[in-house]
């Protein structure tokens, strides 16, 4: 999330970002309505909510990226997750 926070906090080029942040996967139904109208771009800081995205609704039209993560970095979050349940 560390270069994801440093391109939100400069200013230095004309792009208004929508941070949003899901806890569980339904949560992006939610954000994809709240988006629908006002964004041009929907970017995921990972690969699950842009694959999750991209089945629930096949038929998007805002275009979809994702920050791709190595293997470590996939096991520390998921790690993360199981020591809050």
């Amino acid at each position: 999330m560390e270069p994801i926070e440093k391109v939100l906090k400069d200013k230095s080029f004309d792009c208004r970002f929508y941070p949003y942040i899901y806890k569980e996967l339904s949560d992006i139904d939610g954000i994809y309505e709240d988006c629908r109208k006002k964004c041009d771009v929907i970017f995921f800081s990972g690969e699950l909510g842009y694959h999750y995205i991209m089945r629930k609704f096949p038929d998007i039209r805002i275009p979809c990226a994702f920050t791709a993560y190595e293997p470590i970095d996939v096991l520390f979050y998921s790690s993360s997750f199981s020591n809050e349940a």
